[in-house]
C-alpha cells in the first residue's frame, strides 16, 4: 500500500518537473526565434564555438536534435518570408 502511494507521488512530481522543462523550452525557442531576427543571414562561428556546440550536441542525442532541428528550419522558414532569401540558404540543416 504505501509503495503505491510513494510511485502515485513521484509520478506527480515527475510530471511537475517535465511540464516546468517544457515551459523552459518553448520559453528559449521563441527567446532564440525573437534573437535570430535582429542577426544577419548567416554568423561565422569560431573552432571552439563548433566543438562546444558538437559536444552539447553528441549529448542531447538524435532526438534532441531532431527538435533543435525543427526550430531551426521553422527560423529559415521564417526568414525566407521576411527576407526573400534564396531557398539553398533557407534549407540548410
Amino acid at each position: 500500500m504505501k509503495i503505491k502511494k510513494w510511485a502515485r507521488l513521484l509520478a506527480y512530481v515527475t510530471g511537475l518537473v517535465n511540464q516546468q522543462l517544457l515551459l523552459q523550452n518553448e520559453y528559449l525557442e521563441a527567446e532564440n526565434r525573437i534573437l535570430r531576427s535582429y542577426l544577419p543571414a548567416r554568423l561565422r562561428l569560431s573552432d571552439p564555438e563548433r566543438s562546444a556546440l558538437a559536444e552539447i550536441g553528441k549529448r542531447l542525442g538524435r532526438r534532441g536534435l531532431e527538435q533543435v532541428t525543427r526550430v531551426q528550419n521553422r527560423f529559415f522558414e521564417m526568414m525566407r518570408e521576411r527576407h526573400s532569401c534564396p531557398p539553398s540558404m533557407a534549407d540548410r540543416e
